[in-house]
């Protein structure tokens, strides 16, 4: 089982979810701590695997392609194609790609099941959740 969480590295955690690109000082500021107190927190969090890492998430607008949804009998093979891949309880897997055109979508299609792969393709996005909040009680079970 996990380490818990301490009041301080929840608080900052959900400020990092918001914005990873926020500043140790700014949020020390927001969070009314310390520097230093925010610093070791993220350093915690990263020591324990908590934060794997920061990104940065590009406007569609300037990504170009088009999100492909596969549902595969099998799990990929190539993971590192895909943006994410969730097990769905059914056995199968359900796999998220951006492809710049039909060639492209052949490809992962062929690398990935092929036949057997039931595919998607996104017109637009409608809705999407921009960032969530964590609290204890959603980290531990």
């Amino acid at each position: 089982m996990p380490e818990r969480l301490s009041e301080v590295e929840y608080r900052v955690l959900n400020e990092l979810i918001h914005d990873s690109s926020e500043p140790a000082a700014r949020l020390a500021k927001k969070l009314g701590l310390s520097r230093n107190t925010v610093s070791k927190a993220i350093r915690n969090l990263v020591r324990r695997g908590v934060i794997r890492r920061f990104t940065v998430e590009v406007g569609e607008e300037y990504s170009g392609g088009s999100i492909v949804a596969l549902v595969m009998d099998g799990k990929p093979t190539e993971l590192d194609r895909f943006i994410e891949v969730y097990e769905l309880i059914d056995g199968k897997f359900l796999g998220i790609a951006k492809v710049t055109d039909m060639n492209e979508l052949e490809s992962l299609i062929k690398e990935n099941g092929g036949a057997r792969t039931r595919f998607f393709i996104s017109n637009r996005r409608i809705w999407r959740r921009d960032s969530t909040s964590v609290s204890p009680s959603e980290l531990h079970c």
